[in-house]
């Protein structure tokens, strides 16, 4: 009568079970959804489907892009989406095809549009992650015999 009432184990085990079912539930509430790259590509099409040269951005919460020939993946805290793009094929904007995407004229980074469409192809080539500031700019380019399309 004086001692531990009888059902004091299966009140604890009982607490802690809804405890850990609490922390569960927490864990599982829903991250910001990853950002939508279906719009960004929209964007991009859309500029590259220009006849004329064409500028344009795309605000977005992605904190990186990949941009591939036909590709484009953004990625955030929420996760990872992709898309297709119709019109390429697409160029990532570094080295100084960063400069021409700003603004600059091709003639005023590269020496020749040979060099410009070299930059353009080995840009291409190496499809790696690319830190995104708000948002995705696009500027189509003609130079001589070389179109491309810039993202960055």
């Amino acid at each position: 009568m004086f001692g531990p009432p009888a059902d004091t184990p299966a009140l604890w085990v009982g607490l802690a079970l809804v405890g850990a079912l609490f922390v569960g539930l927490a864990l599982q509430i829903p991250r910001a959804p990853a950002p939508d790259a279906n719009a960004v590509a929209g964007t991009v099409d859309a500029a590259a489907a220009s006849q004329y040269p064409t500028r344009a951005a795309h605000p977005t919460t992605a904190r990186a892009y990949k941009a591939t020939n036909r590709s484009l993946a953004l990625r955030s805290d929420g996760g990872v989406s992709h898309a297709t793009l119709t019109y390429g094929p697409v160029t990532p904007a570094v080295g100084e095809l960063s400069d021409v995407l700003a603004g600059a004229p091709p003639a005023g980074a590269f020496e020749n549009s040979s060099a410009f469409a070299d930059a353009a192809a080995a840009a291409r080539r190496n499809a790696t992650w690319r830190a995104v500031d708000g948002a995705l700019s696009v500027r189509t380019v003609t130079w001589g015999e070389t179109d491309v399309t810039l993202v960055g």
